[in-house]
């Protein structure tokens, strides 16, 4: 999940990754939060 913030967000506290996971679909801090991985469904920011 940081590989991938760091690579489509244009800073640290600007934008949000969404993700499918096997807990739903979650932003990357909530996956992070709750350590579960997932495929990107998108970023914005």
């Amino acid at each position: 999940i940081e590989s991938s913030v760091n690579l489509l967000l244009p800073a640290r506290a600007f934008g949000i990754i969404i993700l499918t996971t096997l807990a739903g679909t979650l932003d990357h801090g909530q996956a992070r939060r709750k350590h579960v991985g997932g495929k990107l469904l998108g970023y914005v920011y």
